[in-house]
């Protein structure tokens, strides 16, 4: 990990951007300029597609910017904006992709629930993951020829 763990708590109208490291969570709210503060975005009668509206694009950069800042992090949330935000990442962030280490469904939690679950994640991917580079490392040394 090259900085800090975030989770990114994200639906079409904001996001949170929560770091996940601290004893005390930090946490960055962002607002969809799509917000109308309904709760849901419904389907127009009539409409071709979905009838939804799409992720916002500047709301998109403005996530990026914040989770620039982060080592690794995790993509949650109740909806589809989690997975057109990801979609977003791999299309015109590769250096963020490279960050993204998971997405996962979750309903509305407070600023200290989400920092609690994403250090429960954490643990559990940081573990796993060293357990895999001691095992290749160990898989390396067997293939050193001997002298």
């Amino acid at each position: 990990m090259h900085g800090p763990h975030c989770i990114l708590w994200i639906d079409h109208e904001r996001a949170h951007v929560v770091l996940c490291d601290k004893a005390e969570p930090v946490s960055v709210a962002i607002a969809s300029s799509n917000a109308h503060g309904h709760g849901h975005v419904h389907h127009k009668a009539g409409t071709m597609g979905s009838g939804k509206v799409a992720l916002d694009g500047d709301f998109a950069k403005q996530i990026e910017r914040q989770l620039e800042k982060c080592g690794e992090f995790l993509v949650v949330g109740p909806g589809n904006a989690k997975l057109e935000f990801i979609r977003h990442v791999h299309h015109n962030a590769p250096a963020l992709d490279k960050k993204l280490v998971g997405v996962e469904s979750l309903d509305h939690m407070s600023d200290a629930q989400l920092a609690e679950f994403g250090k429960a994640y954490f643990r559990k991917f940081d573990r796993m993951h060293s357990s895999n580079d001691e095992v290749l490392a160990g898989l390396a040394a067997h293939r050193q020829p001997s002298l």
